[in-house]
C-alpha cells in the first residue's frame, strides 16, 4: 500500500489552502442547480449560526464557517459582502486567512456562553439531568474556544 497521498488528496489539500478572500479558486465554483443548493445551505447554516448566538448549546463558528463554505462557491460576491461585515465577517476572514482568533473574539465568546447559560439555568426549571448535560456541553464548547490559537 502506497504512503503517497492520491493525487484527488493532493489537489483537495491544493483547494482547501487556497485563500479565499484574496484568490478565488475558480474551479470550485460551482453552477446551476448546484449552485442553488449551495446559496440555500449557506443560508439554513447563517440561520443556524445566528441562533447559536441566543442559543447556549447550539455552537455559531462552525455554522458560520460551513455557511462560508458554501457561499464562496456559490457567490463569491455574496461571500466578500459578508466577510467586510464588522462583527461577522472580522473572524470568520482572520480564521480563513491566519487560522486564529483575536484575543477579545475568545474573551466575548467566554462571557456570552456563560452569561446565557447562567441565565438559561437559573430562570427555567429543567430537570437536573438535562441540566447537568448543558453543564457538560458548555464545557466542552468552553474548552475548543480555549485550544483556538490566538491572533496577536
Amino acid at each position: 500500500m502506497s504512503t503517497r497521498p492520491s493525487l484527488g488528496a493532493a489537489r483537495l489539500k491544493e483547494r482547501m489552502c487556497k485563500n479565499p478572500v484574496n484568490g478565488f479558486d475558480e474551479s470550485t465554483r460551482v453552477h446551476g442547480l448546484w449552485r442553488v443548493v449551495y446559496i440555500v445551505l449557506a443560508t439554513l447554516f447563517f440561520i443556524i449560526g445566528m441562533l447559536g448566538v441566543v442559543l447556549p448549546v447550539l455552537p455559531t463558528t462552525p455554522f458560520l464557517l460551513l455557511m462560508s463554505y458554501f457561499l464562496i462557491r456559490s457567490s463569491p460576491w455574496l461571500y466578500k459582502r459578508f466577510i467586510r461585515l464588522a462583527i461577522i465577517g472580522t473572524p470568520i476572514r482572520d480564521w480563513s486567512e491566519k487560522r486564529s482568533v483575536r484575543r477579545h473574539v475568545k474573551i466575548v465568546a467566554y462571557v456570552m456562553v456563560l452569561g446565557v447559560v447562567v441565565m438559561t439555568l437559573l430562570s427555567t426549571h429543567i430537570g437536573l439531568l438535562i441540566k447537568v448535560s448543558t453543564l457538560f456541553l458548555v464545557a466542552v464548547g468552553i474548552v475548543v474556544i480555549w485550544r483556538l490559537p490566538v491572533l496577536d
